[in-house]
């Protein structure tokens, strides 16, 4: 079993110092000047990795309650200071801020610290960390069912005041710290605690609401304070409360969730974000170093956001080519599903938060949720081997693999560029309509999914682009071509019949091909028997293979090169490895397909 991997603002700090000072790293870690100081000056702390001109910035805890961002990134600085691997330090320079929000973080964690020391073993802090995503996903159940009633045109005039008071009354999760030690909470930080209890009084707040403070000790939400978030007019026309398990707690003032800007008629940025902008305007700015990637840990619903917003006023006062930032950030996402199989969100967030800033300016951006389980901030801990299983060991595989393939991303999101501008070129000298560069993208990923072997060949020879082969962009034009004809921008039937047929007259190969899924499924049921789990339906798992196939089609170009060779059987097995753990990760995420 996994430890219950908790960490107080004292455990990161302790736990990073002895890092830094660790003889054993294989490479160094170096603690910076912090990027500054908060208003209760707590430092904003900065590590780096390497020395190299090229620049990736990881963020934890923008969101202070989403701690296991922070425990994530304290373990990847671990990861790479012991076993570095293929990381280049004098290619690339990674920059570690494992706290963005350490007023928040403190506040969210001495809570929890103070509520789970009634557990005296590690297993009664378990216990205490699942009532508490228990009792939280109760709430957010009944703030559904009380919105529901609310719309109902039939609901009684009784059953709409009842469901009022389940939105505005005092939560589950909240009732769980009536007991702590509040003499205790905060001790140390006598400024920060008075602010903390100052918003309190006014709002008529129980002390449980600080268990999942997601705001700055002035009570802004960092990651929503921004001038042009759109929320902040709604704000402005009276109270508004948070949503789910939050519906108590209001976000148009100053408080523990949500709320943009101390005063809405006269916003200000919090001193968190001009620090962090401050950061990354002087890198960018320094002769020889970019910023190649901004990688922001959040914690909920183990998905990835990466699509940067069309803002024109931004894209052309910094000169920004929207499509090359849409391709980057997609093809960067998709390196990251190698190994996290989280799901890709490809649609636009409002530009209401930093993050939808930052992704536009500073190069690719990716934003993980690291888990699926929800419960901020402990709840994703009480499960402590499918956190450790699930959520951390691939995003840790993810982050290496990203960086492995930083160049790759670049060189083919530039081809694919290059292919878009003279397939537009052609249709324009051929007085036709001219496709928008998303869907030919669009077209273009879905046909390598469909055409393995073509998605290796590019990987292989991508180099640069003096370098791109001919052959093969005829070959896609081709195909691209064809498609845009018969209106096929997105996945079609084509797609289930590669799947079945894999698009290959070769008897010889589908049928080893069906003997290794069906050993596959038999090799993954008899795991779960021997660890007391019932077996899954054979054609859940078929569809599900199917599903990673395609999303992984170097797998399948691997296992198409090995079957019937006399390395079959090492190969064979290294891919089953691999399709196994990606199988019970998505098994684990819920992505199972009826």
């Amino acid at each position: 079993m996994n430890n219950f991997q908790f960490l107080s603002y004292k455990d990161v700090n302790e736990r990073l110092d002895k890092l830094v000072n660790n003889k054993d790293n294989k490479i160094t870690i170096k603690k910076g000047f912090p990027l500054g100081f908060t208003s209760f000056n707590l430092p904003m702390e900065h590590y780096t990795i390497g020395n190299g001109p090229k620049h990736i910035v990881v963020t934890g805890s923008y969101h202070a309650a989403e701690i296991i961002t922070t425990t994530f990134v304290v373990r990847l600085m671990e990861e790479l200071a012991t076993n570095p691997g293929d990381f280049n330090p004098e290619e690339y320079t990674i920059d570690f801020i494992p706290i963005m929000n350490p007023e928040g973080y403190l506040i969210t964690t001495e809570t929890q610290r103070l509520y789970l020391e009634q557990g005296k073993t590690e297993e009664e802090k378990i216990a205490l960390a699942k009532d508490y995503w228990r009792i939280n996903r109760q709430d957010a159940i009944n703030t559904e069912n009380a919105n529901k009633v609310l719309g109902n045109p039939d609901a009684s005039e009784e059953e709409k005041a009842n469901a009022l008071k389940v939105l505005r009354g005092k939560k589950g999760y909240q009732a769980l710290y009536d007991g702590i030690n509040k003499e205790e909470f905060l001790k140390e930080y006598p400024d920060l605690k008075a602010s903390v209890m100052s918003i309190l009084q006014k709002n008529n707040y129980d002390i449980g609401v600080c268990a999942a403070w997601t705001a700055n000790g002035h009570g802004v939400d960092l990651s929503q304070n921004v001038p042009f978030n759109s929320y902040i007019d709604d704000y402005k026309k009276g109270p508004a409360y948070s949503g789910k398990a939050y519906s108590n707690i209001r976000k148009d003032i100053p408080g523990p969730i949500n709320c943009p800007c101390t005063d809405l008629n006269n916003f200000n940025f919090e001193v968190e974000n001009l620090y962090l902008l401050n950061f990354l305007c002087n890198l960018s700015a320094k002769k020889g170093i970019e910023v190649s990637a901004f990688i922001n840990y959040h914690s909920i619903m183990g998905k990835m956001y990466q699509r940067p917003v069309k803002e024109d006023g931004m894209l052309d006062l910094y000169h920004i080519d929207y499509f090359s930032k849409l391709t980057e950030n997609y093809i960067g996402a998709r390196v990251f599903r190698e190994e996290n199989a989280y799901d890709i969100v490809e649609n636009e967030d409002p530009y209401n938060y930093i993050n939808e800033y930052l992704r536009i300016r500073f190069g690719i951006n990716i934003q993980p949720e690291l888990s699926r389980m929800g419960g901020n901030p402990i709840g994703p801990l009480a499960d402590p081997d499918t956190f450790e299983n699930v959520t951390v060991k691939p995003n840790l595989k993810a982050f290496r693999n990203f960086i492995g393939n930083l160049d790759f991303i670049k060189e083919y999101s530039g081809f694919i560029n290059y292919l878009v501008s003279e397939l537009n070129k052609k249709q324009e000298r051929e007085g036709k309509e001219i496709s928008d560069p998303k869907d030919i993208y669009r077209l273009i990923d879905r046909i390598c999914r469909e055409n393995p072997s073509l998605y290796i060949k590019l990987r292989d020879e991508i180099k640069s682009p003096q370098s791109y082969n001919r052959h093969i962009i005829s070959y896609l034009f081709d195909l691209i071509k064809k498609n845009i004809e018969h209106g096929h921008y997105s996945e079609n039937i084509e797609v289930r019949d590669m799947v079945n047929g894999y698009m290959f007259n070769d008897n010889e190969f589908l049928n080893s091909y069906a003997k290794f899924i069906k050993s596959l499924i038999i090799r993954l049921n008899n795991d779960r028997i021997k660890r007391n789990l019932e077996p899954l339906d054979e054609t859940q798992i078929n569809n599900l293979i199917d599903n990673i196939i395609l999303d992984y089609p170097e797998l399948f170009a691997r296992l198409r090169a090995s079957i019937n060779t006399p390395n079959y059987e090492s190969e064979v097995e290294a891919i089953y490895n691999h399709l196994n753990n990606i199988i019970n990760n998505q098994i684990k995420m819920g992505n199972l397909v009826k």
